[in-house]
């Protein structure tokens, strides 16, 4: 069989939309967010997040929880609300400061709340991590303090 140029790349064009298709991440998981896309109540500000998160804002009056996550969070976020907080220019780290409120977000595997708590400069974190469609999650509650190490939200799912 001969193959002219065109049939050539034709069946390139072909075998890489097949390829795109099945890469594992389903429609639904890519159009979450743009991963330019502004979450209200969120500010880009990597000193902020740097002064939180690395440095610890031990004289912070208020608790304060940071998260990491491989990748830009705004493209994985397809849920927030009352969000008060700081995130990194690429999206890899944020930070949520008490606003007095539930806060909430989630991801296409993790639903975290965030509540504020009773023991000072703290706040009460649920995480509800699901294991994969169809599958039940698991629920993991931890308090982060000013010594708290960031929380590592799940890149895909599995097992916590």
């Amino acid at each position: 069989m001969i193959f002219n140029k065109a049939t050539t790349v034709a069946v390139f064009g072909l075998l890489a939309l097949v390829g795109a298709k099945a890469d594992g991440s389903s429609a639904e998981q890519r159009e979450f967010n743009r991963p330019d896309t502004p979450i209200p109540g969120v500010t880009i500000n990597n000193d902020e997040v740097g002064r939180y998160c690395i440095l610890g804002q031990k004289d912070s009056p208020k608790g304060y929880a940071c998260f990491s996550l491989l990748g830009n969070i705004r493209a994985r976020m397809f849920e927030h609300e009352n969000l008060n907080g700081f995130m990194t220019l690429a999206g890899e780290a944020f930070v949520l400061i008490d606003n007095g409120a539930t806060q909430s977000f989630a991801t296409d595997v993790d639903k975290v709340t965030v509540t504020p708590s009773k023991q000072a400069h703290c706040l009460r974190l649920n995480v509800e991590r699901q294991k994969g469609p169809g599958y039940k999650g698991v629920s993991i509650a931890s308090t982060s303090c000013p010594d708290s190490p960031a929380f590592h939200l799940a890149d895909k799912w599995t097992n916590p």
